[in-house]
């Protein structure tokens, strides 16, 4: 059994001063496991650009039903003066042996006001009856 959910948002968004994970938007699936056990997957990728003076610190997390299960950075130690994309992948997989609607977010944490655009996610879920 294999259930899953892509999402691809080219378009930008602004995230300030954000230290604290946040939910990425548009980044949000509800996969509906009917058979257990069973292991989900996630891949997930964004670009981050620090708009503001600072050196850059872009974290991107996977988050299913409140539990963390991956998480990725990217760091430079001085302020890169001019505009930098910095792409950022995650991936990970949790296994889980209950049934029903597993919620999968992407988070985002980043230092100073930063754009973040060509968000990706893809999940999916594989069990055995």
């Amino acid at each position: 059994i294999v259930t899953s959910s892509a999402t691809y948002l080219a378009a930008s968004v602004t995230k300030t001063d954000a230290a604290e994970w946040t939910d990425l938007d548009g980044l949000v699936a509800t996969l509906n496991v009917t058979a257990q056990p069973a292991t989900i997957f996630v891949a997930a990728s964004a670009s981050f650009d620090r708009t503001n003076a600072g050196w850059n610190n872009h974290r991107l997390a996977i988050d299913v039903d409140g539990t963390p299960i991956a998480v990725n950075s990217h760091e430079t130690a001085s302020d890169e003066g001019i505009v930098y994309w910095h792409p950022i992948a995650v991936v990970g997989a949790l296994r889980v042996t209950s049934t029903g609607n597993k919620v999968v977010k992407i988070k985002c944490a980043t230092w100073g006001a930063t754009d973040i655009r060509h968000r990706s996610m893809t999940c999916f879920w594989v069990g055995t009856p």
